[in-house]
């Protein structure tokens, strides 16, 4: 009989040095995984400083946090400990309830990733010592038993009432100003603000509790690089801040820098002109707010030293965590401001600004209860929530009333400023044979003015006059027009690409739906049969396609122009898109009214053109949203006008790009995910393009507003057919 031997696994120390590197490629990473630690260890601020470390690697990092610490055996059975399972056990922080943020295991790699030896130096609030531990990183060798290399652990004085320091010497990698600011948006989620309070003067000042805050710098006496006020706070350019007094009103403070803004109101009343009391069941509490507005784009014209890059920084932070939170006695109320949670229904106010925005997108700011009395607000178990008694609903009316007079009052002058009018400015109309014909005759009658002998000195000279703008608008026409040359020459040769090949792929389809139709007659199986009449459905969306873009080709050759009965381009636009349809889930409804919907003669690929442009918009309008798809193009008469409308229900058109949305090269639209799809974002000629093809047949375009279920509608309307 065999003798049985009772082995264990044994660990090669060098195993710590390729999990640093296959855990933590990045050294951003290791650095954010490092600064969760000290948001679940319940710190309020995390000074990260770097010295020496921005040419040449070697230099020291120290990451300081005023945690709450952790005792010799936290350090010996958690850091010390290879697969903890605490954060297992236990899932939120002690003090703060946060949600445990750093990934388990990953810290302890982290700073060997970074740097060649540490020193922790940490120490609890009971404690009256503190503890050093030091771990040179490249004694853990291969070939060496990871428990026979032994690390120093030392008592040592405390140097705080309570936190950790990690100090990382012999940085691996160099650091510049940017990796920095690199860091800084990884864990930017993270970030909570300062929370408020009232001083003598009735200024809402910054006070300190639940906050978490980063703060970067390169070596100590530096100013920092970045944090929350400096790379968020500071670049709003519209702060909106109020408080209730001690007998129950409202008061509201609008400030802005860059917009030199700086008013107080007192609520008086609301946004339909209703008078609005003292908020009776807020009368003696501690209310105030504070909330910062951003504007998504135009950097160059809204902000001061802000680039679009950080800008666009700042605006993804506001999609993940944009909104109006409550902080009751220093701690965060769930769900009052988190994604999804309208509470002070800014959604329905977007219209307010008259094109300037206003969204849960553009805001970033908070509301603070100090009532740790429970004499007006009663949270919740779980602080899952208050209790909507009266004092919460006068809080509600009171911030929103507050928010939207601030909004009110800055728009009022923004859209006086220079900066709002040069960012807006009107696109130049578009070059037609009747703009060209026109400035041509005021130089023609102007001529004739000055040659004329019974014409005045004042007459010749205000004809000259004429002419001379005559000429500079002519110029700026001609600059235009070549300027669409180049792109149509463009255009042209993309065209004469496609047709190459959709006449190339034609030779190929018969043979493709021969071999499709044959492996189906083989019996292959259910599994195999219902693949082969997918595949056969999508081809047959794929010929239907290139039949369009052939035809359309086709057409193209004849220069005739015919009138157009829109009925007839839309049903036959429908079975083109017909498969596409089903693929995607998306129902075209179509609605006509009237007959002889007939339109000026026209090429019959434009309205091809049109209407793909539109269905292409809408479609991927649509998937962004992840909702059922619904379109709906209405055709009919209005007066002496065909009206065509194409409506659908996506994610919709911000009003700060109606007035851009037409213009060459611009495009708002995003890929839905980049790792999830093959949709790709737009040229930002579609739409201009369409443009000029409705401004040339005396029509025009135009954002419609939108109704019932629909988000977008895009109008055009364009001259009935009348037969000479």
């Amino acid at each position: 009989m065999s003798k049985v031997e009772n082995v264990r696994f044994s660990v090669d120390a060098g195993i710590i040095n390729r999990l640093g590197v296959e855990l933590v490629s990045k050294s951003e990473t290791a650095v954010s995984e490092l600064i969760k630690n000290a948001y679940d260890a319940d710190a309020n601020h995390v000074y990260v400083t770097f010295y020496d470390a921005s040419r040449n690697e070697g230099g020291t990092l120290t990451i300081d946090d005023d945690g709450s610490g952790m005792t010799k055996q936290q350090l010996i059975s958690g850091f010390m400990r290879l697969a903890t399972s605490d954060k297992l056990h236990h899932p939120v922080s002690e003090k703060f309830n946060r949600p445990r943020a750093g990934k388990k295991g990953i810290g302890r790699f982290a700073t060997q990733r970074l740097g060649e030896r540490l020193v922790i130096t940490t120490q609890t609030a009971t404690a009256k010592t503190a503890y050093q531990l030091t771990i040179d990183w490249n004694k853990y060798q291969a070939d060496i038993e990871i428990t026979s290399v032994n690390n120093a652990l030392r008592v040592v004085p405390k140097t705080k009432p309570h936190g950790t320091t990690l100090t990382i010497e012999f940085l691996r990698d160099t650091w510049s100003e940017a990796d920095i600011k690199r860091v800084y948006r990884y864990v930017s989620e993270l970030i909570q603000p300062n929370l408020l309070k009232v001083s003598n003067k009735s200024i809402v000042q910054e006070d300190r509790s639940e906050a978490f805050e980063v703060t970067f710098r390169q070596n100590k006496d530096k100013e920092p690089i970045a944090d929350v006020q400096t790379m968020i706070f500071d670049r709003a350019i519209l702060v909106i801040s109020g408080y209730i007094d001690k007998n129950g009103y409202g008061f509201c403070k609008v400030d802005s820098k860059k917009f030199k803004l700086s008013d107080t109101i007192k609520i008086s009343s609301d946004s339909k002109g209703n008078i609005v009391r003292p908020f009776q069941a807020l009368k003696g509490s501690s209310v105030v707010f504070k909330v910062y507005y951003f504007i998504g784009d135009k950097a160059e014209f809204y902000y001061q030293n802000v680039s679009k890059m950080e800008l666009k920084g700042v605006m993804d932070h506001l999609k993940k965590d944009g909104g109006v939170k409550i902080y009751r006695n220093g701690f965060k109320v769930a769900p009052y401001g988190d994604k999804g949670n309208d509470w002070l229904e800014i959604s329905k106010k977007t219209r307010i600004g008259s094109g300037v925005p206003f969204t849960n997108n553009n805001l970033i700011g908070f509301v603070q209860i100090n009532d740790s009395g429970k004499i007006f607000f009663e949270e919740i178990a779980g602080r899952e929530g208050i209790i909507e008694k009266e004092a919460f609903r006068n809080l509600q009316s009171f911030v929103s009333i507050a928010i939207e007079a601030g909004f009110r009052n800055f728009v009022s002058k923004f859209k006086k400023s220079t900066a709002y009018k040069e960012a807006n400015k009107k696109s130049a109309a578009p070059v037609t044979q009747q703009t060209v014909q026109a400035t041509l005759s005021q130089i023609q009658k102007a001529s004739e003015t000055l040659s004329a002998d019974d014409k005045t000195e004042e007459q010749k000279a205000k004809a000259t006059e004429t002419i001379n703008k005559a000429v500079e608008s002519l110029t700026k026409q001609t600059n235009t027009v070549v300027g669409e040359l180049e792109m149509l020459r463009v255009l042209a040769g993309v065209g004469l690409t496609i047709g190459e090949f959709i006449h190339e792929v034609k030779q190929f389809t018969p043979s493709f739906s021969g071999y499709i139709t044959n492996l189906k007659g083989k019996k292959l199986g259910p599994e195999v049969t219902s693949i082969l009449s997918n595949m056969q459905d999508v081809f047959t969306s794929f010929q239907s396609y290139t039949a369009y873009f052939d035809a359309t080709i086709s057409q193209n050759v004849l220069r005739e122009l015919h009138p157009i009965d829109l009925r007839d381009a839309v049903e036959a636009f429908e079975k083109i898109v017909k498969s596409d349809l089903v693929r995607r889930g998306i129902e075209l409804k179509t609605e006509f009214k009237g007959w002889d919907l007939l339109t000026q003669p026209m090429h019959v690929s434009e309205w091809n053109t049109i209407l793909q442009n539109l269905y292409s918009n809408s479609k991927k309008a649509i998937l962004r949203t992840g909702r059922k798809g619904k379109i709906l193009i209405k055709c009919g008469k209005s007066e002496e006008k065909l009206v065509l409308s194409f409506c659908d229900n996506g994610d919709g058109i911000e009003e700060q790009y109606h007035s851009r949305i037409f213009d060459a090269f611009y495009t708002s639209s995003t890929p839905v995910s980049s790792a999830t799809t093959n949709e790709v974002t737009g040229t930002g000629l579609g739409l201009h393009i369409l443009k000029q093809i409705i401004v040339n047949r005396h029509g025009k375009i135009f954002i419609d507003e939108p109704f019932g279920i629909y988000k977008t509608c895009i109008s055009i309307e364009l001259p009935l057919y009348v037969e000479n």
